[in-house]
């Protein structure tokens, strides 16, 4: 809530400025988020901002690894994170909202490589159940985290992975899951994930 509110309140303080009449109501942007990168410590980040369909602002601050004297630019590119669950659960909605899929479409139907280790679960697994974090287990990123495997690779192995949980008893936050819905919605669709997003 609080880094909502921060944003909110960079994103408007130039347009205040603006109202007030300043000349560059970006240069105190620049300003505020060039303090707030010292206050908070932050290693580097690029912002843009998007009116209307075009660019008003960008700009990059600080540098790309600590230690490292190698700036940050306007196309550095960063991981995105847990951000792509909003993501990928959009376009799923998208593609409910379309008919193209629904949230109670079985796994297996799209993504018949992905074995959970209890039959049961593998049978009835819905994409409600992928985006709601209702599998059994939590994140197993030993199966992911630091390795170049396939997809394919990854859903095999989920079979090795113990349930912690009955199956739609207990929330468990799972990577593995949404990576499955985003699968699913390119399979749907016949297009990438990152076509669709």
């Amino acid at each position: 809530m609080a880094a909502a509110l921060a944003v909110a309140f960079a994103i408007a303080s130039p347009l205040a400025a603006q109202a007030r009449g300043a000349r560059d109501p970006w240069r105190e942007f620049d300003a505020y988020v060039a303090q707030a990168v010292r206050d908070w410590n932050v290693p580097g980040l690029a912002i843009a901002v998007v009116k209307d369909d075009s660019l008003v602002f960008v700009h990059a601050y600080g540098v790309r690894t600590l230690g490292s004297s190698d700036s940050v630019t306007p196309h550095t590119l960063f991981a995105n994170a847990s951000t792509t669950k909003a993501f990928t659960s959009m376009v799923v909605a998208m593609l409910v909202d379309s008919g193209t899929l629904h949230f109670d479409d079985r796994v297996s139907r799209l993504v018949p490589e992905l074995v959970m280790r209890e039959p049961y679960v593998t049978q009835e697994l819905t994409l409600r159940d992928l985006l709601s974090h209702r599998v059994g287990f939590g994140d197993p990123e030993y199966l992911w985290y630091g390795r170049d495997d396939d997809f394919t690779t990854i859903a095999r192995h989920l079979s090795l992975v113990p349930p912690q949980s009955s199956f739609r008893s207990h929330y468990a936050y799972n990577n593995v899951t949404y990576a499955t819905a985003g699968v699913m919605a390119a399979r749907a669709t016949g297009a990438t994930w990152d076509d669709l997003v």
